[in-house]
């Protein structure tokens, strides 16, 4: 057994391979790999952008932040990978234990179930062509589908800063001038 000084930390002299080595070459290196000052600071901060702009784009409309919110969670999943490199061991401490692993293991299965019923979803595809065509119709076709006039109509997508010049554009046309999608501009038609 050798006896550790007071002042070097325990996991410097764990580390230590020879009995009288320098204690403070090796704290050097440590120090400046240390991610957890920053990445956990970073996966808190990501984490909770991506839970406002997941749930805005879930129960609002998905344009403005769509692309912000995909970014931001590729921030969030490097960050994610810095803090387990940083915390490797209690990582997997976690996942030696039953409820660890199991957690892990729930999670993950709702996940794949959620992409499979998503994969199988068969409504999507048709939905999906719906959306395309009417976005390749002009406003006054939209107008009529959704039951109103074509002032009517371009006066509601005004209102939500919307501005529709010439009633002949499509709705895609008027998406790409307002960097949207269809389904943006439909949304603010019906009034969702």
């Amino acid at each position: 057994m050798t006896l550790r000084s007071r002042s070097a930390p325990p996991t410097l002299a764990a580390n230590s391979k020879t009995k009288g080595e320098d204690m403070t070459l090796n704290r050097i290196p440590l120090r400046k790999f240390n991610t957890r000052r920053w990445s956990t600071p970073m996966i808190i901060g990501a984490s909770l952008f991506s839970v406002a702009t997941g749930l805005l784009m879930f129960f609002y409309v998905v344009a403005p932040f769509k692309f912000a919110h995909e970014l931001m969670g590729l921030v969030f999943t490097a960050a994610i990978v810095l803090h387990i490199v940083s915390n490797f061991r209690p990582f997997r401490n976690h996942l030696t234990r039953w409820l660890g692993a199991a957690v892990v293991a729930l999670v993950l299965g709702g996940a794949v179930a959620l992409f499979v019923i998503t994969m199988n979803d068969h409504s999507l595809p048709t939905r999906n062509a719906i959306v395309e065509r009417v976005g390749e119709a002009p406003v006054p076709v939209v107008a009529t589908l959704l039951g109103m006039e074509t002032e009517e109509l371009i006066n509601l997508l005004g209102e939500n800063g919307i501005v529709v010049d010439d009633p002949a554009m499509t709705i895609q046309e008027v998406a790409q001038r307002y960097d949207g999608d269809v389904e943006d501009v439909l949304r603010y038609a019906v009034g969702k």
